[in-house]
């Protein structure tokens, strides 16, 4: 019974700190890719085409998100020779525009 209460409770601890929720973020653009600026930190998305239509310097709050080691779906195309430090990747599940 131990086993499995311990078992639950690292799944919780897990999950928690996985998902992220409820941050205003500014999106960034420019030709090294998509960026979300949250609490001052840069994260590259990789779900990049879901804010094709947004405007850099978009406000956004973003509900749910999370970080992630290797985007799997990112084509790298080189159009230019800029270089941005950010976090990590990250994939945006569910947001919407700040008016």
């Amino acid at each position: 019974m131990m086993k499995y209460l311990l078992l639950v409770f690292g799944l919780v601890l897990f999950l928690i700190s996985c998902k992220k929720s409820a941050q205003d973020a500014t999106l960034t653009k420019d030709c090294s890719g998509t960026y979300l600026i949250i609490n001052t930190k840069r994260y590259k998305i990789c779900n990049q085409d879901l804010f094709e239509p947004y405007a850099e310097g978009t406000r956004l709050n973003v509900q749910s998100y999370r970080k992630i080691d290797v985007c799997k779906f990112y084509q790298e195309d080189i159009t230019c020779d800029m270089l941005q430090v950010y976090e990590s990747w990250i994939e945006i599940n569910i947001f919407s525009e700040i008016e």
